[in-house]
């Protein structure tokens, strides 16, 4: 740690020198708490000098030290946990049950991530938000016909993941 601030932080070349001689303790506690795992790291940093620089633009925030984007970095990373096991809860739950069209069960909720991002947003919005058709094309900017299109293809890749994940 070279220095812990306070970095007043009410301009453009103040939030720089503030990011210089901070990112690199920054950095590192993301890292740690991620596991390594760079791309969910560089997310996470990403995300709090982010906020730093909306807060200090918009006056929220004038000084701001090492403890508070360490801080940061923690409250944010467990924000993302937590919304991921909500999510994961949440998929799982509509995987498992049944649909009023007797859909059979899709897939396992880590199987959505290897699905095209219209397609799991389709699903989402559908099985998840459990939205009708005819909002879902509206939200995706479709026809009723096309979006249940979208969905038959999604359902079918999915459950063809499923069988050559098996």
């Amino acid at each position: 740690m070279v220095e812990q601030g306070p970095w007043t932080v009410t301009d453009e070349v103040s939030l720089v020198e503030c990011y210089d001689q901070s990112v690199r303790d920054v950095y590192r506690a993301a890292s740690r708490l991620t596991g390594g795992d760079r791309g969910r790291t560089d997310d996470l940093v990403q995300d709090v000098y982010l906020s730093l620089v909306r807060s200090a633009r918009s006056g929220a925030l004038t000084e701001v030290g090492l403890g508070w984007l360490l801080t940061s970095v923690r409250h944010r990373y467990f924000d993302r946990v937590r919304g991921e096991s909500r999510e994961q809860r949440r998929l799982q739950l509509v995987w498992s049950q049944p649909t009023a069209e007797a859909e059979p069960e899709l897939v396992d909720a880590a199987d959505l991530s290897g699905l095209p991002e219209r397609e799991r947003v389709a699903l989402v919005l559908r099985y998840l938000d459990d939205l009708p058709v005819t909002e879902v094309a509206s939200l995706m900017g479709a026809s009723v016909h096309a979006t249940e299109s979208l969905l038959a293809r999604a359902r079918r890749r999915a459950r063809m993941q499923e069988v050559r994940d098996a």
